[in-house]
């Protein structure tokens, strides 16, 4: 895969725009309203930042044209907040406003995962099949946390597509990942700005949603400790 390096600034941001009809890309911006962020002109967007311990907390969603034309009634339910450990190796946890799950790697072949459904009832699925990749490319820096970031959010679509198999109210969970495979394909480039209103406009919409996830995130965290806690006695 080709990886191309571009530093947009002034006209050069004009010839990066002319070049989305025949080659896909995604576009990384470091420190956007404290957020490294990564997004592609057909839609797909991601923020993320490492928390307190080093782990990461990436915010995905998929935007289409009639995204947000009703407000953000209509945009929250594309977003999925996700933890991934500070080796970008392990997925932790998937949440939206539909539901949530706390994931742990098995071994090299899959993940369990203890999750709520929209009632926010707990359960546990021991096996769940996913491919695990591992492997460190030779690129470094943002480039190796993109893909690596993609990988494991391709990850988070399997564990959902499983959840989704075992309880009702998981499909939208599913419906907001299931685009992220396109990703794969896509090459890397990297930017100093976003200069694009519409993209500016869908990495707003995530920031917005962040303290709302993060509280959801919370409650479930503890929710999940009090039933484990339980289940020990």
């Amino acid at each position: 895969m080709a990886i191309v390096f571009f530093a947009a600034c002034g006209s050069k941001g004009k010839k990066l725009d002319n070049k989305s009809s025949v080659h896909k890309y995604i576009a990384v911006v470091e420190n956007v309203g404290g957020y490294n962020v990564a997004y592609t002109k057909d839609g797909h967007t991601i923020i993320y930042y490492n928390d307190s311990i080093g782990n990461f907390v990436a915010y995905y969603a998929k935007f289409d044209d009639s995204a947000g034309k009703y407000g953000y009634d209509r945009v929250k339910e594309k977003i999925v907040r996700t933890e991934i450990d500070f080796s970008l190796k392990t997925l932790k946890s998937i949440m939206s406003v539909y539901g949530g799950a706390f994931c742990f790697r098995n071994d090299i072949t899959g993940y369990s995962a203890f999750y709520f459904d929209e009632q926010m009832n707990g359960n546990r699925i021991d096996q769940i099949t996913a491919h695990l990749d591992d492997a460190q490319s030779n690129e470094a820096g943002k480039d190796q946390e993109i893909k690596r970031l993609i990988s494991l959010l391709n990850v988070a679509y399997s564990l959902a597509h499983s959840i989704n198999n075992n309880v009702s109210g998981w499909n939208n969970m599913v419906l907001a990942l299931e685009s992220v495979k396109e990703l794969t394909n896509y090459d890397i480039i990297k930017n100093d700005t976003v200069y694009d209103p519409k993209i500016k406009a869908h990495i707003s919409k995530i920031i917005n949603s962040t303290k709302g996830l993060t509280q959801f995130y919370d409650l479930l965290l503890e929710k999940y400790i009090n039933q484990k806690s339980n289940t020990n006695q």
